[in-house]
């Protein structure tokens, strides 16, 4: 397919490698950070395999994430820029992660500085759970930026999605600072699991 815009979202776009190919995305990937190691997270496991990340994580090893940095997406946007092409970015939500400004202060530093700035497009619909972000992504490879924002159903299905998270135990909720000692002990111990929205 030949777009006059590239799709520029981040790893928390729930597809696969092959998907993000067809597409032609252009895929940031967030870091994870595991004892002294730093993986990035890209779509086809090259730097850490997801049954092994699934499988530290069980055996009590603790993971954090970072933030794509404004350094990365201002080199990606350049090169996309340089090409003659246009950017419809697509984020993981602002409320969860520091990817959105990342990517925000990366475009408006190039505007500032491009002689010649191109049309950019910035969908408002920043998803606010992992994998969500896939949906106006698909859309927007199908059917192309509208006039005055990002593809028609980021702007008109914003925030009508429900998920639905089901867990195991709470101690990741305990680590998180999300719930105490004590309702995680308990929690697990009973094994309540629930499922949050």
């Amino acid at each position: 397919m030949m777009r006059d815009y590239v799709i520029m979202t981040d790893s928390c776009c729930d597809m696969t490698a092959a998907l993000a190919e067809e597409l032609e995305l252009s895929v940031l990937p967030l870091s994870l950070h595991m004892g002294e190691n730093v993986y990035r997270n890209w779509l086809d496991g090259r730097e850490i395999g997801f049954q092994e990340f699934y499988a530290k994580i069980r055996s009590g090893q603790l993971a954090t994430t970072s933030a794509v940095s404004v350094g990365e997406f201002t080199a990606e946007m350049r090169k996309i820029l340089s090409a003659g092409k246009d950017i419809l970015c697509i984020n993981f939500s602002s409320a969860l992660s520091a990817t959105y400004q990342s990517a925000s202060i990366a475009a408006q530093d190039l505007r500032r500085s491009s002689p010649t700035p191109k049309s950019w497009w910035w969908t408002p619909c920043a998803p606010l759970w992992p994998g969500a972000a896939g949906v106006p992504v698909r859309q927007g490879a199908a059917e192309g930026p509208v006039s005055g924002g990002g593809p028609r159903l980021c702007r008109g299905d914003q925030g009508k999605g429900l998920p639905l998270v089901y867990l195991d135990d709470l101690n990741h909720l305990k680590r998180g600072g999300r719930v105490s000692a004590a309702t995680a002990f308990f929690g697990t111990m009973l094994s309540i699991k629930p499922v949050m929205h």
